[in-house]
């Protein structure tokens, strides 16, 4: 999300915290793009010889506890969201 072949966009990030959760949420108003339809790279293939992104997508899929795209009034829009664990 917002990078278009050499040009700049503004990406706007939100966090809020909630008891019990945190959310994080992403959007930009590039070309529509579901970073969750990206296929999770091969941690089989040395790191050297992959491809470059998706990584970070995927790692974000495996510590969430729930992820969510929409593309809404001509933006994308990424969610995660962790429930934390209360203090003992």
């Amino acid at each position: 999300m917002a990078s278009q072949q050499g040009s700049l966009r503004r990406l706007q990030l939100h966090f809020v915290q909630r008891p019990g959760v945190f959310e994080f949420e992403v959007s930009d108003a590039c070309a529509e793009y579901n970073p969750l339809l990206r296929p999770d790279p091969n941690l089989d293939v040395p790191l050297l010889e992959r491809k470059a992104g998706g990584l970070g997508v995927f790692l974000v899929k495996q510590l969430a506890d729930e992820v969510e795209y929409a593309r809404r009034d001509d933006r994308n829009h990424f969610w995660f969201r962790k429930r934390l664990e209360p203090k003992s």
